[in-house]
């Protein structure tokens, strides 16, 4: 996998000023009395080292650093896209099922949006089997992992994936893309490198789902190849050896620089503040209490109780 050249920073201005007078015009600002403010004193000059190290910084501050969740279930990925160590700006969680979205909505935090939507290569409305729960996909013949879960359908407005980053998302914006929507990963990105609007994005995790697809498995490799002749940089839970959380958090320390937070905001992360009760709820079950257990209290009282 080839990476583009702006992975791990900013995209960097080259300045090359080369007359001493203009370095010297450059940096001189005097106040109402004729004296410097701010800046060396007058007559002194700055040395190119200086104004590398200074435009850059300037150059980043501008830039807005975008996290796009695709197929955003739960919220489960909130847990490392909030971390307030990625200073995103903007956290998008797009998600079809009515359940989910619900649950959703609990999150605090001004940064994320909540977006009942699926993405796909055009926009229409279609049958999300399993609805709500892990592996739902609008491909009929996709197997999933509970019984009677394609039962479980629901009709879910999906939107062109370019239609849609062109109209939330600035050109200038660092883009960090995930998917991880069963099937649908195979859609947006044959609709992202078609349309051009692949340039937008910094980065990408995705999980190949269309393997567990029998009609769509062979696109994998295709997709793979055309993402690696256009030089976009993406993970999977392949390459980075671990899926999940954790496969979020390695790919975004390969590719995402990370801030300086305030302790405050590194404590009311790492308190959980920001999730709402049903998903502090869940997780505290599943953290003590038997697989077998959670599973039939999940289905007896959970979200997807039937």
């Amino acid at each position: 996998m080839s990476g583009r050249h702006r992975l791990f920073g900013h995209w960097q201005p080259h300045v090359s000023l080369t007359d001493d007078d203009d370095l010297a015009r450059f940096h001189i600002c005097k106040d109402a009395r004729g004296r410097p403010r701010n800046r060396r004193a007058a007559g002194s000059k700055p040395t190119r080292a200086v104004l590398h190290r200074a435009l850059p910084a300037l150059w980043q501050a501008s830039v807005v650093r975008v996290f796009v969740d695709v197929g955003a279930h739960y919220g489960e990925t909130l847990a490392v896209a909030l971390d307030p160590v990625w200073d995103f700006s903007r956290v998008y969680s797009l998600e079809p099922a009515s359940a989910c979205v619900s649950v959703l909505h609990g999150f605090r935090d001004t940064r994320l949006r909540v977006i009942p939507i699926g993405l796909s290569d055009h926009s229409r409305s279609l049958t999300l089997y399993g609805a709500g729960l892990l592996g739902a996909s609008v491909y009929s013949d996709k197997e999933l992992p509970d019984v009677g879960a394609k039962d479980i359908v629901e009709t879910v407005q999906m939107v062109k994936a370019s239609t849609w980053l062109e109209a939330h998302t600035d050109p200038s914006d660092d883009i960090y893309l995930k998917l991880n929507c069963e099937g649908s990963e195979a859609d947006v990105l044959d609709d992202l490198l078609c349309s051009g609007a692949m340039d937008r994005v910094r980065s990408i995790y995705v999980d190949f789902d269309v393997r567990k697809i029998a009609s769509q498995a062979h696109r994998q490799s295709t997709l793979e190849e055309q993402l690696a002749q256009a030089g976009v940089h993406y993970e999977t839970p392949d390459s980075l050896q671990a899926s999940g959380n954790e496969g979020v958090r390695r790919w975004l320390t390969g590719c995402c620089q990370p801030a300086s937070p305030t302790t405050r905001a590194r404590v009311r992360h790492a308190l959980g503040l920001h999730r709402p009760p049903y998903v502090i709820a869940v997780d505290l079950a599943a953290r003590t209490l038997p697989r077998s257990a959670f599973a039939a209290l999940a289905k007896r009282f959970g979200k997807q109780a039937r």
